[in-house]
């Protein structure tokens, strides 16, 4: 009798764990042609609750798992995208990338990897996951950002905005955004807002999970926007900044394209700083040699006086030191000169531009040195990173556009 329940038992056991095997290799969802398993969607809901700091629970993971199935959805249509723009993803660059989140986390190398495989989660469940991000940022490259155009305006408009609002507030602003791609998505993207809310108040990582659930370009730095003035945001957020406490989460607020989360990290107020004076310069330096006289040293001090006395700009400098057999430094650019050594400061102190500056006897050689360019630094954004700023909220939108529409267009079939 006891032989027979032995069998029986493990035959039962055999057929739970034929049938669990079976259950984690089902087909979570089709996208085109590639398919996703429920083995890849219990791993991606492993990681999510392990670095979101979320109860593992039967609850917790009946809560997200639609979201961490949508996520896992979008990554493979933009895998696909990139194959079909024939975009390759290296192995370093994956490498690269989850060194660099391990540096934003203040990780050791490998830190990741240990804390997935200690909690039994692949490391290719992150690799992956990083690699459809890589694989995205360069479609995003490559398609839209040619298509990106900021004009001197959109220039003089931002940096007007910015000096008429130095002094007032700013603010360290995080965020959530999940996109409303259509109207009959509202109620569901409006309770996903809510239910990451309840979630974040709860004791989950708000970081963690713009990582995973953000769908702006936030999401990559954890949500953070950086310092921002309440005008530079969408009224509706701009009025949850002003009256938030440090620490303090939004409710679901809908903004022109969505749903935000607003959390906040500080507040300051940014005055504009005294100009600084910038200058690019060339040097040539005629050495003394070693054991060289008292005759020999007034010999090339009066040789650097009349290379100053004939050389007419900068590229004039640079090549007759060249002929003479002089050290020519390579130009150096944007050297501010309150930072100068005081020998250099004072040579160059009201010289005008493309003249040549007294000959500045030092140790070992004599040195004449010319100002190429002088510029005053405001304190204000560059032009080049106005084009920064605003091409990035361009493509940000156009992005999302992108995405809404790839994702309308494919086929999906959602097993689960």
């Amino acid at each position: 009798m006891r032989t027979v329940i032995s069998a029986i038992m493990v035959a039962a056991s055999l057929t739970v764990a034929t049938a669990q095997a079976q259950n984690v290799q089902r087909i979570a969802a089709v996208v085109n042609d590639d398919a996703i398993s429920v083995y890849d969607l219990l791993a991606r809901l492993r990681m999510v609750i392990l670095t979101s700091n979320l109860p593992d629970t039967k609850e917790t993971r009946n809560s997200i798992a639609p979201r961490v199935l949508r996520t896992l959805i979008d990554e493979r249509l933009q895998l696909q995208e990139a194959r079909k723009l024939s975009i390759g993803i290296e192995d370093s660059e994956v490498a690269s990338s989850i060194q660099s989140l391990e540096g934003q986390l203040g990780m050791p190398e490998d830190g990741i990897k240990k804390i997935l495989a200690d909690a039994g989660i692949p490391y290719l469940t992150l690799e992956d996951q990083i690699r459809a991000q890589i694989a995205w940022s360069k479609v995003v490259r490559l398609r839209l950002r040619p298509t990106v155009q900021v004009g001197r305006g959109e220039i003089e408009t931002f940096l007007t905005n910015v000096k008429e609002n130095l002094g007032k507030p700013e603010y360290r602003v995080g965020e959530i955004f999940l996109a409303v791609d259509n109207p009959t998505n509202e109620v569901a993207v409006r309770d996903r807002a809510r239910q990451l809310a309840e979630e974040i108040r709860a004791g989950a990582n708000f970081q963690a999970l713009a990582r995973q659930f953000s769908e702006s370009a936030s999401a990559a730095t954890g949500g953070d926007i950086g310092w921002v003035r309440p005008d530079q945001l969408q009224p509706e957020l701009a009025e949850a900044v002003r009256t938030q406490e440090n620490g303090q989460l939004s409710d679901p607020i809908r903004g022109i394209a969505g749903y935000h989360l607003i959390i906040l990290g500080g507040q300051r107020n940014e005055e504009l700083p005294e100009p600084v004076e910038t200058v690019t310069l060339q040097q040539i330096s005629l050495p003394f040699g070693a054991g060289a006289t008292d005759a020999d040293r007034q010999a090339q001090v009066e040789l650097a006086r009349t290379v100053a006395d004939v050389v007419t700009g900068c590229e004039d400098l640079e090549s007759v030191g060249r002929e003479m057999g002089a050290r020519v430094s390579q130009r150096l650019a944007d050297l501010k000169v309150p930072d100068l050594a005081p020998a250099m400061r004072d040579a160059i102190t009201g010289l005008p531009e493309s003249q040549a500056s007294r000959p500045i006897e030092q140790e070992r050689d004599v040195a004449v040195l010319m100002v190429c360019e002088r510029k005053r630094d405001t304190g204000l954004p560059s032009d080049a990173e106005v084009i920064n700023t605003l091409a990035a909220e361009k493509l940000n939108l156009l992005a999302r556009r992108y995405m809404r529409d790839i994702r309308n267009s494919a086929f999906l079939d959602v097993r689960v």
